[in-house]
């Protein structure tokens, strides 16, 4: 009897749809407790709508006080876990120092490395530490309020933040072959973006008042969205789109959560 002729090996399925490109995060979990309160809860802690704090001693009885008082929602959270949870990648908890090598290695290998001025363990980078990270820096993301602080502790000299945004990208950067993108973000006002030697306004998506639901992750979900269209070598302008977009989607909901079919075009 004749012997077979031995059959090519199939790859699986997932070698065949895997990318070349990856999306890797690195940052730390939290666990977001989201709840709708009074102004009187607001007003008893000193806080105010669509803000963000540390929290203090006289924050202490806070969370005890919510659940007690309140319906609340446990959300997996931190700037990193949201972003990527949107853009469908994984999570890695690690140290300042080994972000540091990650970008070290991502540069030598001409891959994107980017930033996020929102991550918990962003306060730590601040002045020497970051200015060791900048220069592997390929993509920079902040609000509006992260930019003022980046620019204060840089010596940038500016409040504005257009100008703030051109500061930044023309940092020191290591990988000569692309230019630093810089993105920050203004709520309702716009996302300004660094687009080759132009910084570039960009409008959100209109929404009424009455549908939003919990701004929390917004900012994380933009970066999310945002990466996700990176990831396939997107053009700038659909990059932008994507995180507004997801964004838009997230504020409808409560937590940094994501329907589980986005209707994104």
């Amino acid at each position: 009897m004749a012997s077979e002729e031995p059959q090519a090996k199939k790859p699986k399925l997932e070698e065949k749809e895997l990318s070349q490109n990856a999306l890797f995060g690195l940052g730390n979990p939290l666990l977001d407790i989201c709840a709708v309160v009074d102004k009187d809860f607001l007003d008893k802690y000193g806080l105010k709508p669509n803000d963000q704090i540390l929290a203090e001693e006289k924050h202490k009885a806070l969370f005890e006080e919510l659940v007690k008082k309140f319906k609340v929602e446990y959300h997996a959270g931190g700037s990193t876990q949201n972003s990527v949870k949107v853009a469908q990648g994984f999570f890695l908890t690690v140290s300042p120092e080994s972000v540091l090598k990650v970008a070290k290695h991502a540069s030598e290998n001409n891959k994107i490395f980017g930033l996020n001025l929102s991550a918990p363990f962003i306060s730590q980078f601040y002045k020497e530490p970051m200015m060791k990270v900048m220069p592997y820096v390929d993509i920079l993301f902040g609000n509006e309020t992260e930019a003022a602080t980046f620019a204060r502790e840089q010596g940038f000299e500016t409040e504005d933040i257009e100008e703030i945004a051109r500061k930044a990208q023309s940092l020191p950067k290591v990988n000569k072959r692309r230019q630093r993108i810089v993105v920050f973000t203004q709520g309702k006002d716009g996302t300004v973006v660094t687009s080759g030697d132009e910084v570039k306004m960009f409008p959100v998506l209109e929404i009424e008042q009455s549908e939003i639901v919990d701004t929390n992750g917004a900012g994380d979900a933009f970066v999310g969205g945002f990466l996700s269209q990176v990831v396939y070598e997107r053009p700038l302008e659909q990059c932008i789109h994507a995180g507004h977009y997801a964004a838009n989607v997230i504020i409808r909901r409560a937590g940094c959560t994501f329907p589980e079919k986005p209707d994104f075009h």
